[in-house]
């Protein structure tokens, strides 16, 4: 568990490390005094001369002093934004440099981009500047209770005789004006100690080899060698469970270390430190930088580099707390993995956990793992989309196949006419070698081979604008939909292209037309959804009558205006949708006489309304409907669709294709 991390979709670029051999003489003069060894009086560090020299033997004398105005650089710049003590602390427990600067809430992604070297050094550097400030502050304390003593003495001495008042003050000022040794710390060592010789007590070492030539090179290779096309990139990375659990038990070593009393003796400033840091800077290390963030703000600008992507540091991953509801998740059909559960569960255990029950069963702080971590890279395409019309011909055909696929399989496998279901006694469905088209093809599986193959895509799923029966046809312009394709791995496609593909499948299957097809956002989906309730129908139906009637008898159909429809679920679709009663708007009705048992009748209506249900009246479930209206009992022989009036998607001229 501890070992495993996951990145999908990845891309990288370093920030570039390239020597500015143009130094000014202030540089010259700077780096000068920032190399000046420690007078033997002045207080040590573990760093000598030698030491230093071996740290930067390798590099040239441009190298070694843009790396020293780097680090003073550095230095000035987030030394007030980086709490020593709380910096030595999570350095004793094993956490790696770019861990430090997480808990330090610094947020500059471009600290993130140095070597590790350089980090390692700026954190040393603080760290001993600090230790430095406090032996300085104790000198100074020190050199003024010596000054109150002499100038105490010296009030005494002055009631005393004239002539030993003139000794004393002469012995005074003797002693007050010996110089005093001034202590002097070499800034912006370099550490001796190699950095990443041990294992991150908390990203277990992901954000120790990012800067490594070596691991930056896999990743881009790998990248290079990805089988998907694509415009634009998202890194979404998997980290393992125990990197939470871990960063909680630093959190909770920190807010025990620093309740202890015995942190009043020291100060930062005015407020005493166990103040300062709990109130102040220790609420700002559970917001820290999260490891997602930190991975993505090196790995980002390395992938723009090599792939010319704009890199977005804000579109970063951010974890979304999900509470469970009992009542909905025993119901819940679309659970979540078993991977995804467990992250989850682990989350919302430490959410609710107090840091007493923690501390009794956890490890506070953490260890040190025993092994680096592991990666592997997957590649997942977002979902992309097309639109269109199609045009249905045939009165054997249903939107989406009508079977579950397990009962489809049975048909292809079995050359019986009998579908059975192993879980019940009877057959589920039986059909005649006549109807065995009609259940098995539908309007998405005559296109979908030719659009997986294109786009080679795992699977598709067809949403169209409403749908229409199986034994009704779709007229007119077409019905509007859109195809959205899961994990797609080739997509660059031109308008051409689509014209191409559109015409193969119209020339393959007579019973259904394409247009429009055509590449559209995720967000124009939603055209199709909002226009559901606003959008007009136009139907033509065959009306049979039982009793004869003339022209005049139809006439009252025409006259009718904003007819408000009630209606009940239909008694043929009771089984799969809600049980209610549905108000919905009839515009208006013309008719054409064809014999005195038979008329059509065109019907503008609300998208929603049940047409067949309005014709016959559904056992009265509809009314008014056409058999109330002419005072007769009314069925419908054929329904076909003329046209959706829906602006989705927009109309393409084939003619400049």
């Amino acid at each position: 568990m501890d070992t495993t991390t996951t990145a999908t979709t990845t891309t990288t670029n370093t920030p570039s490390q390239d020597i500015d051999t143009k130094m000014g003489d202030n540089v010259q003069q700077q780096v000068e005094q920032v190399e000046q060894v420690t007078p033997a009086s002045a207080v040590t560090t573990t760093n000598s001369k030698k030491e230093q020299e071996d740290i930067t033997a390798t590099m040239t004398e441009v190298e070694k002093r843009n790396f020293m105005w780097k680090l003073e650089s550095l230095y000035s710049r987030y030394r007030p934004s980086i709490n020593p003590l709380i910096l030595s602390d999570l350095q004793s427990i094993g956490l790696c440099e770019r861990c430090c600067l997480r808990y330090c809430d610094i947020r500059d992604l471009s600290l993130y981009q140095e070597p590790t070297i350089v980090i390692h050094n700026l954190l040393y550097n603080i760290e001993k500047g600090h230790a430095f400030d406090i032996e300085q502050q104790q000198q100074q304390k020190q050199q003024k209770e010596q000054e109150e003593k002499l100038a105490s003495t010296t009030t005494s001495a002055e009631t005393d005789a004239s002539t030993t008042t003139t000794t004393t003050v002469t012995d005074t000022t003797t002693t007050t004006t010996t110089p005093t040794p001034v202590v002097v710390l070499p800034k912006y060592q370099c550490q001796t100690e190699p950095c990443g010789t041990k294992i991150c007590s908390t990203c277990l070492g992901m954000l120790q080899n990012l800067m490594d030539p070596t691991f930056q090179k896999d990743i881009l290779d790998n990248i290079a060698k990805c089988p998907y096309e694509f415009h634009d990139y998202s890194l979404q990375l998997t980290l393992p469970i125990s990197v939470t659990i871990r960063e909680y038990s630093v959190w909770y070593y920190l807010k025990q270390r620093y309740n202890d009393k015995s942190y009043n003796s020291y100060t930062t400033g005015p407020a005493p430190l166990a103040s300062v840091l709990l109130k102040d800077y220790l609420p700002k290390l559970f917001s820290k930088v999260d490891i997602k963030e930190a991975i993505k703000w090196i790995l980002g600008p390395l992938i723009v580099k090599r792939f010319n992507f704009k890199f977005q540091p804000n579109t970063i991953e951010k974890r979304q707390k999900q509470r469970y509801n009992n009542n909905n998740n025993k119901y819940n059909k679309n659970k979540k993995s078993a991977a995804e559960d467990s992250q989850q569960q682990v989350q919302d255990i430490l959410d609710e956990i107090s840091m007493k029950d923690y501390c009794s069963s956890g490890e506070v702080p953490p260890n040190t793992p025993k092994t680096f971590y592991q990666y592997n890279i997957s590649y997942a395409q977002a979902s992309v989309y097309i639109s269109g019309r199609y045009n249905k011909y045939s009165r054997s055909l249903s939107q989406t196949n009508m079977l579950p696929i397990e009962y489809k399989k049975q048909l292809e496998q079995n050359p019986t006419t009998t579908v059975t279901n192993d879980k019940m006694d009877e057959p589920l469905i039986t059909i005649n070698n006549d109807d065995r088209q009609r259940l098995t093809g539908s309007v998405d599986e005559l296109f979908n081979k030719k659009i997986m193959e294109m786009f080679a895509c795992d699977s598709t799923n067809l949403v169209g604008s409403g749908r229409e029966d199986i034994d009704v046809r779709m007229l007119g312009q077409g019905r509007p939909f859109f195809i959205e394709l899961i994990n797609a791995r080739k997509i660059k496609y031109t308008p051409k292209d689509f014209l191409d593909l559109q015409n193969a499948i119209n020339n393959e299957h007579s019973e259904i037309r394409l247009t429009d097809l055509q590449f559209i956002t995720k967000k124009q989906t939603t055209l199709l959804n909002e226009g559901g309730t606003t959008k007009k129908k136009i139907y033509r139906c065959v009306v049979w009558t039982d009793k004869e009637l003339g022209e005049e008898d139809l006439k009252v159909l025409s006259t009718l205006k904003d007819i408000e429809l009630k209606q009940n679920t239909p008694v043929r679709v009771m089984h799969r949708r809600t049980l209610m009663e549905r108000k919905k708007m009839i515009d208006k009705l013309e008719y054409e006489y064809v014999c005195p048992h038979i008329f059509t009748l065109d019907v503008w209506a609300q998208a929603g309304t049940y047409i067949k249900e309005f014709v016959h009246g559904d056992l009265g479930r509809t009314t008014p409907n056409v058999g109330s209206i002419l005072n007769c009992e009314a069925d419908i022989l054929q329904l076909d669709v003329l046209n959706v009036e829906l602006d989705f998607p927009p109309k393409i001229n084939e003619t400049n294709q």
